[in-house]
């Protein structure tokens, strides 16, 4: 982490910078990260690596900013998202029932 609060994360070789308060805002993945003893794995320029592909970690970020998301229209990577990135199952089951409608803003996820 850098100074002022500002978090600086691999995801897969994709440097994404945010905010604490934005990974901390909601119980899960990042949260437990940044505000417990786990150790943290630095990549060689010291921004926090998680290995994982860097394709739908702009929609779990753009949701922890934001507090609401325009999803993708596959189901396999709501999936995804929903399996590695640890989103409630409440965004599936939303988006199952809307048929995978072309526009899609999901607010009531949990991450």
């Amino acid at each position: 982490m850098t100074s002022g609060g500002i978090v600086k994360l691999d995801i897969g070789g994709t440097v994404f910078k945010t905010s604490k308060p934005t990974l901390t805002k909601f119980d899960g993945f990042f949260k437990t990260m940044l505000e417990t003893d786990i150790p943290l794995n630095n990549d060689e320029h010291g921004e926090i690596f998680v290995d994982r592909d860097p394709k739908h970690f702009r929609y779990i970020l753009n949701y922890m900013r934001d507090g609401f998301v325009n999803i993708p229209d596959s189901k396999a990577d709501i999936e995804e998202i929903q399996i590695f990135w640890m989103v409630s199952s409440n965004c599936v089951q939303l988006n199952l029932l809307n048929n995978f409608p072309s526009s899609r803003v999901i607010h009531t996820c949990s991450i």
